[in-house]
């Protein structure tokens, strides 16, 4: 996917899910894909009035997706051990609807908050908390 077609699927998706349910309290995380940092997809957002922050390079912990992306692959690798395409389906459903909840996610936003100090302290790199 590239950042045209990453806009395309914003407008035809994304934003009208914000504007629907959170035209004026929304904040929209990315990671630094290039297609979510590239100069086209930042003006989109300001044209389209996408509250939005970009994260840090390298910092692991102030991105609660790669948190999740974490806890899916522990959870996979130690309790449920796909041998094949199918099993690795049934796993991260599994894993979806067991344990993504809105607390759960909540919880993974929290962490930016307990963390934000070190990460600075370590300039951005992961702080292993």
């Amino acid at each position: 996917m590239n950042s045209s077609s990453f806009q395309n699927l914003f407008s035809d998706f994304i934003n009208p899910f914000i504007l629907e349910n959170y035209a004026l309290s929304h904040r929209l995380y990315m990671d630094n894909d290039p297609k979510h940092t590239s100069f086209s997809t930042y003006e989109y957002l300001e044209q389209n009035f996408v509250n939005h922050f970009r994260s840090p390079p390298q910092s692991p912990d102030l991105n609660p997706i790669e948190l999740v992306w974490n806890d899916l692959k522990y959870f996979l690798e130690t309790f449920f051990k796909p041998n094949s395409l199918s099993d690795l389906i049934i796993g991260i459903n599994r894993f979806w609807d067991q344990t993504v909840t809105v607390d759960y996610c909540n919880r993974k936003i929290d962490h930016i908050f307990r963390v934000i100090n070190k990460t600075i302290e370590y300039n951005g790199q992961a702080t292993g908390l």
